[in-house]
C-alpha cells in the first residue's frame, strides 16, 4: 500500500484518471455503490514518486456523477433531493458541502444526467420514467433552456469530445423509435442526424 492515509477499503476498486480539460489528476475507488468517493491532486504531481491526494468526494455527498472544465466541477447528487440536483465547486478550492446550486431539484421531473462543453451545461429530465427532455444552460445564464427533439424521448445519452469543445451528440430513443445519434449545431439550434451506422431496413415487412 503506497497510500495507508486514504483508507481504501478492500471491497473498494481504486482507479486512477487524468482529465486534461482541467489538468487534475483523479483517483476513484469504487464500489456497487453509486455514491462516488474520488480524491484528487494536480496533474504536474503525476510524475512525483508520492502523489498528494486530497479528498474530494465522499459516499456521504451522494453524488452520482461528475464533470469538470478547465476551472469548475459539476455534481449531480441526490443528498437532501430525491429528484437529484446540480451543483457547482471551483476545482481550485473545492468545497462540496457548501456548492452552488446551478440546477435546483425539481418537483416533478427527475435529474437524469449531465455533460459539459464550452458553451455550458447540457442536462436530462426525465417525467414518470416514461419521457425525458433536454435543457441547456449556459456558463453566464441562471434560465435554463429547453430544447425541442427531433421527437418524443424515452431516453436521452449525452456525448461530448471534452469541456473545452462545443461538440455533443444526443442519442434519442423512443417508444416509437429506434435509438438515433444526433449532432447537436447550438449556432443554428439544430439537431443534424449522424447516425454511425446505416438504418435497418427489412423489406420483408414491406408486402
Amino acid at each position: 500500500k503506497t497510500h495507508p492515509e486514504l483508507v481504501i477499503m478492500p471491497k473498494e476498486i481504486p482507479d486512477v484518471i487524468y482529465n486534461k480539460d482541467c489538468d487534475y489528476l483523479f483517483g476513484i475507488a469504487s464500489t456497487v455503490d453509486r455514491n462516488l468517493k474520488v480524491y484528487y491532486a494536480p496533474g504536474y504531481e503525476i510524475n512525483k514518486k508520492q502523489i498528494n491526494w486530497l479528498s474530494l468526494i465522499d459516499p456521504e455527498d451522494q453524488i452520482h456523477d461528475a464533470y469538470m472544465n478547465k476551472k469548475e466541477l459539476y455534481v449531480l447528487t441526490s443528498k437532501n433531493a430525491p429528484n437529484y440536483k446540480i451543483l457547482k465547486t471551483d476545482l481550485e478550492n473545492p468545497n462540496i458541502k457548501n456548492s452552488e446550486v446551478v440546477v435546483p431539484e425539481d418537483q416533478n421531473d427527475i435529474i437524469k444526467s449531465l455533460n459539459l462543453t464550452s458553451d455550458g451545461l447540457y442536462y436530462t429530465l426525465s417525467h414518470n420514467g416514461v419521457e425525458e427532455k433536454l435543457f441547456f444552460l449556459a456558463y453566464n445564464s441562471n434560465a435554463p433552456v429547453e430544447l425541442s427533439l427531433p421527437f418524443k424521448a424515452g431516453s436521452i445519452k449525452l456525448k461530448t469530445k471534452g469541456a473545452e469543445y462545443s461538440d455533443i451528440w444526443v442519442n434519442i430513443s423512443g417508444w416509437t423509435n429506434n435509438d438515433q445519434r444526433y449532432r447537436y449545431l447550438r449556432k443554428t439550434n439544430e439537431f443534424k442526424l449522424e447516425n454511425l451506422s446505416d438504418k435497418a431496413e427489412y423489406p420483408e415487412y414491406n408486402d
